[in-house]
């Protein structure tokens, strides 16, 4: 749990840091709206993974490939908070930075989904077949779309739907830990 909570905290702050350099370097007018709408995307789907995995504290049985399985999930996306904003040579603005690296972007999205449905069935022994997991089928399909669209509404839309649709699930299937 303390090695998760560690990669959570980076991947956290490379969001806000990235976040804040782009205020720093950029108008927000000049940012535009899937950049910001990603980042809290992203710190959601962080803080989700945190969230979740506390109740498995009194897991009596671990293995290495539990531990793998469970730090996968936000190193993915830590190098999805990476792959977000340019490097701070970069003169490409982020909106069209982020369509440059979108594919790059997905993919990582479409490994830590698979990461986060197979971590308790492989890592755990537990059921692979729980509501959960099916909330995570959405993402997933919606995920390998953007992979191969480079349309900008589109990516925004599924932006905000995606956040939407982690915290329904924080909300209604995982609100309150054991």
């Amino acid at each position: 749990m303390i090695m998760q909570s560690i990669i959570i905290g980076i991947g956290i702050s490379e969001l806000l840091t990235n976040f804040s350099s782009a205020l720093k370097k950029y108008r927000l007018k000049k940012i535009g709206l899937i950049t910001p709408m990603l980042t809290v995307m992203l710190f959601l789907a962080l803080l989700q993974m945190f969230w979740e995995t506390w109740s498995l504290q009194g897991e009596v049985t671990w293995t290495f490939p539990a531990l793998v399985l469970m730090v996968a999930g936000p190193i993915i996306v830590h190098m999805m908070a990476h792959v977000l904003y340019p490097n701070a040579d970069d003169e490409k603005p982020p909106t069209e930075y982020y369509l440059s690296k979108s594919s790059l972007f997905w993919s990582l999205g479409v490994v830590a989904v698979i990461t986060s449905v197979l971590f308790r069935p492989l890592g755990l022994g537990k059921e692979l077949f729980i509501i959960d997991n099916f909330t995570n089928a959405p993402l997933l399909i919606g995920f390998i779309v953007l992979i191969f669209n480079k349309n900008i509404w589109l990516h925004r839309v599924a932006a905000v739907v995606f956040t939407v649709l982690i915290l329904a699930d924080t909300i209604f299937i995982n609100y309150q830990i054991n």
